[in-house]
């Protein structure tokens, strides 16, 4: 099932592809040649969205307020866009004076990460304090396809398909323990807490999507021609199974800075 599914996203990204260059050529046909690489790097802000995150966050909601209906319990629980890193090439053919195709390849991070505390001062005897965190990282090579519209004061802005191919899909629970040991809460059962979960399919029994598709819109500013910053946003198709669902995916913030050949 999963490489059916892969195969058909390939094929209607290569479809998108063929059309939108098909259509575009025509048009920008004349006035054009220029080709420029660059090397770039940056920040990843990766949001988790969709229905099924939505459900999950709605889930800690409800599992606070009833952790507050219990006098000396208190607990804080979240779900939290990942932060990391993205670098790479990028690839810009002129066919027109002021528009250009782009593409190239970035190593990008993405994921989400869970956080929750729990403090309870008499239950189950003693007094505790629990941080558990959930780094849940998704790492692609991401291979977009864009028009870009370059004015002669060097801003510019670009728009368009994009395919994120995963390489990686490390999973790391954690816990850390502070208080007396009872019964129910002990430092030797957190100290392990999560050490079988090494990556998706452990956490979720599934592995995530081989390949997402998605779009990317952007804003940038070159300066002497050579040097570049961008911000530009990612949404891409549902990147795997979670507690409750398929229907999630990422909404990802990127700032860039580049240097042209």
């Amino acid at each position: 099932m999963v490489k059916t599914k892969t195969k058909f996203k390939m094929k209607h990204f290569l479809l998108t592809l063929t059309l939108t260059l098909f259509i575009i050529n025509p048009i920008f046909s004349q006035d054009g040649g220029d080709f420029r690489v660059g090397l770039c790097t940056g920040l990843n802000y990766a949001l988790p969205v969709g229905d099924d995150i939505e459900d999950w966050k709605d889930e800690l909601e409800d599992d606070v307020d009833y952790y507050d209906d219990y006098e000396g319990m208190d607990l804080e629980a979240s779900l939290n866009p990942r932060i990391g890193l993205n670098f790479g090439v990028t690839m810009d053919y002129f066919i027109a004076d002021n528009f250009a195709l782009s593409s190239g390849v970035s190593y990008s991070q993405k994921g989400f990460v869970t956080k929750s505390k729990v403090e309870a001062d008499y239950y189950y005897g003693g007094d505790v304090e629990i941080e558990r965190k959930g780094q849940f990282n998704l790492d692609y090579l991401d291979i977009p396809v864009a028009l870009r519209f370059a004015s002669d004061d060097g801003f510019e802005i670009f728009g368009g398909l994009m395919l994120g191919m995963l390489i990686s899909d490390n999973v790391n629970v954690s816990a850390e323990f502070d208080g007396d040991n009872n019964s129910y809460y002990n430092e030797d059962y957190w100290d392990d807490y999560g050490d079988e979960i090494e990556d998706w399919e452990d956490a979720f029994d599934e592995d995530p999507e081989s390949m997402v598709n998605g779009f990317i819109f952007g804003l940038g500013y070159t300066i002497d021609e050579q040097f570049n910053i961008s911000l530009s946003g990612q949404q891409t198709g549902n990147f795997g199974e979670t507690a409750y669902g398929d229907d999630n995916q990422n909404l990802t913030i990127q700032l860039r800075v580049g240097f042209y050949f």
